[in-house]
């Protein structure tokens, strides 16, 4: 049976209870929406940090596109600035109109200040930064150069207005949620302090659990913070290897010498990132081996002294980059069972390889050491892989400048030979004297077939080579009084004289080389000619004809027709050998025009015969193919 003390006291419980809950609903509401407000800001904290590591993305995808030295690359490059332009643009449209009817916060009074109003003026940069990289993204390849406004406009704002402001909007949107954070701190513990409060009406029945969720909110709130911290660290480490990365690669790509542009690239890649070793293996024309061609310091002349080469296997962190073509990270040496020790660099706890591949051929391998436990992780990979990529077209654009060089050198000297042989032959004291030179002075002009004398030092002379594809075939020596000075239009003239004499000189040198080649063919196709109807001859033993106005008539050997009456003969002619003529009896119906008649009848039957002999040598070749071509079935 309840007595009244009982039933008041019930009813105060009940009361205090229900204020209680009453409280804790109002406390609970005030600290989901601390915690909703806390996620809305550091999601729109994540969304500002990105923006400068997108910009960035877009200026070096934009240098990418612009030096891509194949379709290929320039395709990746597009693909890749048109990810970056539309996360970029869509994290802005986010950021400044957001969708309020879906739960989106609009931006606080001091953001709204930095896009929309000066002197910052975010949005529009934002808007004339992405005009540029959309712009730039569709010009076709042909159009893309290095000096583009599109391009030098992205490679200004990277380092100007643009990454300032952004920067800045990141430093801002920090701020402010630190300050909200505080604000949102001090009505988290006016709750708790109410309900800390009401718990006294009740004892421990509610202050315990909803203590426990207390503490259970402020440990989420401040991993939130933390996780938020390491992520904008991340994005900052990122975006700084991104740029050491682009900076080298602008550095290697200058370099034509292969052996330099390794060298620079390991002093760079250790001294930017604060390494304690990094070395470049090159692979042997078999790619089954690779060789030591740079290493950083001391250690690394001694190894290459050495010769030092691995092989390509999976038997060294090295080998299997290069067999396996992925990066391969070793975050810490003394734990890890594929590192492999070497006595020179004692103080490596963490290392990396990365395949410098072209085309998916591998090259060789980018090795990285680090003296401290994970300074080498995935965190920092994409940068060395981006160097890794560079430098792959560097190899690959100085192995092509190499090989070049060594062609025009090569033609070079096979073009002075062949001058040296032309010239020797050309005045070769048969044809022609060894030495041809010409004396112009007071009196006239005047032969020299003589080497001229060195002229004394006491003589005020000049000389001016006449050179051929860098062979000196002669020169032109003037000689003054000793009290004339030459001066540099005189010097300047003499010289440009002396290359068009040289170039006058070799064309009549050659077209005196290809009269001579002429006649020898016209020589040596008519003794073909003569040798082929001698033989043809003999062979058919031909015959004379005599046409007497009614018909055709064999004449035997002796008999040469009717002699008596003056006789025109034009000779057959084929390629300036005489194969047989034609003669006519002379009689007084023959007019002027006869003897020119005769020549072309002449001239057209010696085609004719000629076709005639070819046509039927032609036929005796294929007969005897046949023939033989039977004989090999009937042997098969």
């Amino acid at each position: 049976m309840h007595t009244p003390f009982h039933s008041s006291l019930t009813w105060r419980n009940s009361v205090a209870l229900f204020v209680l809950s009453v409280v804790a609903f109002i406390c609970f509401a005030m600290m989901k929406q601390t915690v909703v407000a806390q996620q809305d800001n550091a999601a729109r904290l994540v969304l500002v940090s990105q923006q400068p590591q997108l910009a960035d993305s877009i200026a070096v995808a934009a240098l990418e596109l612009v030096y891509g030295a194949t379709p290929q690359q320039r395709d990746a490059a597009r693909d890749s600035l048109a990810r970056a332009i539309n996360q970029f643009e869509e994290n802005h449209r986010t950021l400044t109109r957001p969708d309020l009817a879906s739960g989106e916060l609009p931006l606080t009074s001091s953001m709204s200040n930095l896009y929309f109003n000066d002197p910052f003026d975010l949005d529009d940069q934002v808007l004339q930064y992405l005009e540029a990289a959309v712009q730039l993204q569709f010009t076709s390849d042909p159009d893309l150069t290095p000096d583009m406004p599109a391009l030098t406009y992205l490679l200004e704002q990277r380092e100007g207005r643009l990454m300032s402001s952004l920067q800045g909007a990141v430093n801002l949107q920090q701020a402010s949620n630190e300050a909200e954070v505080q604000q949102q701190d001090v009505v988290l513990w006016a709750a708790i302090g109410a309900m800390l409060l009401s718990l006294a009406l009740v004892g421990l029945i509610i202050f315990v659990p909803l203590q426990r969720l207390v503490r259970q909110r402020s440990e989420e709130l401040i991993t939130t913070n933390q996780r938020l911290q390491g992520q904008n660290e991340a994005v900052g480490n990122l975006t700084r290897d991104m740029e050491l990365a682009a900076e080298i690669g602008q550095v290697v790509t200058e370099i034509q010498d292969l052996d330099a542009l390794l060298i620079r690239a390991v002093d760079l890649v250790r001294s930017r990132f604060d390494l304690y070793y990094t070395q470049i293996y090159m692979t042997d024309p078999n790619r089954r081996s690779l060789l030591l061609r740079a290493g950083t310091g001391e250690v690394g002349r001694t190894l290459m002294d050495r010769g030092h080469r691995l092989a390509v296997a999976p038997d060294s962190i090295n080998g299997i980059a290069a067999y396996e073509r992925r990066s391969l990270i070793v975050a810490d040496t003394e734990a890890s069972a594929a590192f492999r020790p070497n006595v020179l660099l004692p103080e490596t706890r963490s290392e990396m390889a990365v395949p410098i591949l072209y085309q998916d051929e591998i090259l060789g391998v980018l090795n990285l050491q680090s003296a401290v436990v994970n300074g080498l992780s995935s965190a920092s990979l994409p940068a060395f892989e981006a160097i890794a990529g560079q430098l792959a077209v560097a190899i690959v654009n100085a192995n092509l400048f190499e090989v070049t060089r060594n062609a025009q050198e090569e033609m070079a000297l096979q073009a002075r030979r062949l001058t040296e042989a032309g010239w020797s032959d050309f005045l070769n004291a048969v044809d022609r004297g060894e030495t041809i030179g010409y004396v112009y002075d007071q009196s006239g002009l005047k032969s020299m077939n003589h080497r001229p004398r060195r002229a004394s030092h006491s003589v005020n002379t000049y000389s001016s080579r006449i050179a051929i594809a860098g062979t000196t075939i002669g020169q032109i020596q003037l000689t003054a009084d000793p009290d004339v000075s030459w001066s540099e239009e005189q010097l300047e003239l003499v010289d440009a004289i002396s290359q068009q004499v040289a170039r006058q000189l070799d064309n009549i040198r050659l077209l005196a080389e290809a009269d001579r080649y002429r006649e020898q063919a016209d020589l040596a196709l008519r003794r073909l000619t003569g040798e082929a109807w001698s033989g043809y001859a003999k062979q058919r033993q031909l015959s004379n004809y005599l046409y007497d106005g009614q018909k055709i008539s064999l004449l035997s050997g002796s008999d040469s027709g009717d002699t008596s009456l003056p006789t025109l003969v034009e000779p057959l002619e084929v390629r300036g050998e005489i194969i047989g003529e034609v003669a006519v009896n002379e009689n007084s119906d023959m007019d002027e025009d006869a003897p020119d008649l005769i020549a072309a009848v002449a001239e057209r039957l010696s085609s004719h015969l000629e076709n005639l002999r070819l046509n039927e040598q032609m036929e005796r070749a294929l007969n005897a193919s046949e023939t033989q071509a039977e004989r090999l079935v009937q042997l098969n």
